[in-house]
């Protein structure tokens, strides 16, 4: 499983894991130096130990298997002494363990040859005396190890000798050591009786007899840079056979006798790296534990920093670390609960100062509440005269408040006039539920009057919980209050600013009508044909406002017409039609000083445009007549042509309506045409003359119908 560092980011989390690593990492390694030092004295000191006994045990099997042999040639003697010298009358009992034995004379020369091949002497000096002796001839290519036993009956004149096999004497004894281990017999000049190796060096033997003089372990390099230990045992055989003493060697390669400090200095290495291994492991671990909560709570504390209010330290209460986060996290809750009462007062500040509309104001105060104050349900009800409008906000339910019409009877009157002077938040236990969020108690609600005006102008009402609007909530949802005091104030305010307008608007639309009583409710008809088609265009809003005002307003150029001239009974002459085609302009000009009317002057001015450029006063072509102008293009002609005029009759709704079908593309934008085509079953012209007459040719939506379900 792969060890997450991301922890060793923290400052404090790499101090700690530096602490740990030193304080595990400098005792191991001077225990791993002591170890090595210690290992590698003692391996040695066994290895010394293990070829002192070994050289030792060689040497006693040696002289053990030299005394066996001795025993079986005095037996060979013993056998001959009773026999004549020219011949054996019975069987000799042959050494086992000799190549050759026979009788020897002192001066080395073979008397009669026992076992073996014949020789007429050996090359060795046989000592006089009773006992048995031990020499080595070197005559041969090979020194060849003698052994003899005086000859009973012989006066000490001839001796039994034998010569001792090398593979049977020493063949037993080094079977039993390793392959590469080296055994030789050396004299007592220093010269090779027998050694397994038959290459040894004069300076590897003057090594081992300086060696073996001490029983020390010496060491030796060849020239090959093979490095050999051994160790010398002297072999006395003085006592048995009289002869000087031999060392017997034992040699093995350095490597070899070395071999298990070698795998110790293998073995150590990696139980050193995995006891550190293991050490940095567990401190990890033990260090992420500790610091995780310090990460947790710093991550925390930097989002929070960084804004992010609803950042919180996720600890369990299991230790100090988790006891410091719930703390951490209660101040972050009511920071949040502050920046959120800003962030809505701010909102509220924000849809007062943006928007007329009383509906929207109360929406997003209701939406904002539920974060500041727990509680099971909202309303809110805006007082206008005898009636009101309820918003109201349920726990659970969708965030988009209900609304609801009331007209205030005694009971709601009552409790209007007990409620007393607004400004402070209360619990009356008979709250109507006209001013309660829906389902809740009277007794479990808490209104709040809202000032507007100087006059009580709405209710917030609050269901709670026991104690859930208590403290600082009350403040905060009377500061509220009294900033929606002045939302509603100032939409209200704007409501009226907006109806004045709109009347100055009616006002200023009526005057253009009664200069001629030919065009009385022109301009209102021909709103309705524009607002009509600019909604089958779809329109927004914004859009369908400035249609409204500028069907309104589209002919208030006709105030500098003369009336002799818009009321000629018959057909305007050259300069008078000159005059007429003025009033575009004029009226550009009459509404340019009015910054609020600035997007109606496009339809006034040019509202008399052709779509083929054909039309005046700019002479403007295609989509370079805006589009309000060219709609009102044809809601002007459709009234026009379908109202009495002093010098026509109203015309009739089949040809009103050919003209405007052929005059698409020429006069009219088509794509207007077909959108007024859609809508025209709804429209309802003028009727009758300026004395009233033509009432009873009907209306013209009577005489449409049949028109637009022809094919």
């Amino acid at each position: 499983m792969p060890i997450p560092i991301r922890f060793l980011r923290s400052k404090m989390a790499r101090q700690l894991f530096g602490l740990v690593l030193a304080a595990t990492t400098v005792p191991t390694v001077l225990l791993f130096a002591y170890a090595i030092t210690f290992a590698k004295g003692h391996t040695e000191a066994q290895a010394r130990r293990r070829m002192h006994d070994s050289t030792k045990l060689l040497g006693l099997q040696l002289l053990e298997r030299l005394e066996l042999r001795a025993g079986t040639l005095a037996l060979v003697a013993a056998e001959l002494g009773h026999q004549p010298p020219t011949g054996a009358a019975r069987p000799l009992p042959l050494g086992v363990g000799f190549d050759w034995i026979g009788i020897v004379g002192l001066d080395g020369r073979v008397v009669t040859t026992v076992q073996g091949p014949e020789r007429t002497a050996i090359g060795a000096i046989l000592p006089r005396g009773g006992s048995a002796s031990l020499a080595v001839d070197r005559t041969g290519p090979d020194p060849a190890i003698i052994l003899s036993e005086p000859l009973n009956g012989a006066g000490g004149s001839r001796s039994i000798a034998g010569q001792l096999s090398v593979a049977a004497l020493v063949g037993p004894l080094t079977s039993a050591l390793p392959e590469w281990a080296t055994v030789s017999v050396l004299d007592e000049a220093g010269r090779v009786v027998f050694s397994s190796r038959p290459d040894l060096s004069p300076a590897f033997l003057e090594s081992a007899r300086s060696a073996a003089a001490q029983q020390a372990l010496f060491e030796w390099e060849s020239a090959e840079g093979d490095r050999v230990v051994g160790y010398g045992w002297p072999l006395s055989l003085r006592g048995r056979f009289g002869s000087p003493r031999w060392t017997v060697l034992l040699a093995e390669p350095e490597d070899k006798v070395l071999a298990p400090t070698d795998r110790l200095w293998q073995v150590l290495p990696v139980v050193f790296g995995l006891s550190i291994a293991l050490v940095c492991l567990v401190g990890a671990i033990q260090i992420r534990r500790r610091v995780e909560p310090v990460d947790v709570l710093m991550t925390a504390a930097r989002r929070v920093a960084g804004g992010d209010l609803g950042a919180r330290a996720d600890l369990p209460p299991k230790d100090e670390f988790g006891v410091l986060a719930q703390s951490f996290n209660a101040m972050a809750d009511q920071l949040q609960r502050d920046f959120e009462a800003l962030a809505t007062r701010a909102e509220i500040d924000r849809a007062v100062l943006s928007s007329l509309d009383r509906n929207e104001i109360a929406t997003k105060l209701l939406q904002r509440l539920p974060g500041l104050v727990q509680c099971e349900g909202l309303a809110l009800t805006v007082l206008d005269g005898a009636h009101g409008e309820r918003h109201a906000l349920v726990e659970g339910a969708s965030l988009k408040p209900q609304r609801d019409e009331i007209v205030f009877g005694a009971e709601e009157t009552a409790f209007l006039g007990r409620l007393g002077d607004p400004g402070g938040a209360r619990t009356l236990s008979d709250v109507p539920a006209a001013f309660r969020p829906p389902g809740a108690r009277s007794a479990d609600t808490w209104v709040f009057p809202v000032t507007v005006r100087g006059t009580l102008g709405a209710v917030i009402a609050i269901s709670r919980r026991g104690d859930q609007v208590a403290g600082h909530h009350h403040a905060v949802v009377s500061q509220l209050a009294a900033q929606l005091g002045i939302g509603l104030t100032n939409a209200r305010l704007l409501e009226e600013i907006d109806r004045a307008n709109w009347e100055m608007v009616e006002a200023l639309s009526r005057a253009i009508d009664a200069k001629s009583p030919w065009t009385a409710g022109h301009s209102t008809r021909v709103t309705m044909v524009g607002l009509a088609i600019g909604r089958r265009l779809g329109l927004d809003d914004r859009q369908l406002e400035s249609i409204h005002r500028s069907g309104l307003l589209h002919d208030i150029g006709k105030l500098g017409v003369p009336v002799e001239i818009l009321d000629k009974p018959g057909l305007l002459t050259a300069e008078e039609m000159d005059i007429m085609k003025q009033h575009p302009a004029i009226g550009a000009r009459i509404v340019a000083p009015i910054s609020a009317y600035a997007d109606v002057i496009a339809a006034v001015r040019h509202h008399h445009e052709h779509y083929d450029g054909s039309g005046y006063p700019d002479g403007l072509a295609g989509e370079a007549i805006p589009l309000i102008a060219r709609i009102f293009a044809v809601a002007d002609v459709f009234d026009a042509l379908a109202s009495p005029r002093p010098y026509r009759e109203a015309w009739g709704p089949e040809r009103v309506l050919d003209y405007i079908v052929r005059g698409a593309g020429t006069q009219f934008d088509p794509q207007v045409v077909e959108a007024f085509l859609a809508e025209v079953h709804q429209f309802q012209p003028a009727s009758g003359t300026r004395s009233g007459q033509g009432q009873a040719a009907g209306s013209m939506l009577e005489r449409a119908v049949p028109a637009l379900s022809a094919p």
